[in-house]
């Protein structure tokens, strides 16, 4: 990452996006997925968000990618 210049994305929501039980009581939870940019491009993009949701079928958790995060926010709002 630090040679070819890229940053992480903050995640949002969960912080663990694979998760394994083998039907026990012991639960081993990672956070496996990332979201990797340049510096240069979150300045052209400051309001983007990574979000992690729960999945109720799957081991993996989905990340959601908002380029432009406040203008879906007021897009919704108003019913666009």
């Amino acid at each position: 990452m630090l040679d070819c210049c890229l940053v992480d994305i903050p995640l949002e929501g969960y912080p663990f996006t694979w998760f394994h039980s083998k039907g026990t009581l012991i639960v081993v939870e990672e956070w496996l997925d990332y979201a990797l940019t340049t510096k240069d491009w979150l300045d052209l993009h400051p309001d983007v968000e990574l979000k992690n949701t729960l999945a109720s079928m799957s081991d993996h958790s989905p990340i959601t990618l908002y380029v432009d995060a406040q203008r879906h926010v007021e897009e919704t709002k108003i019913g666009i």
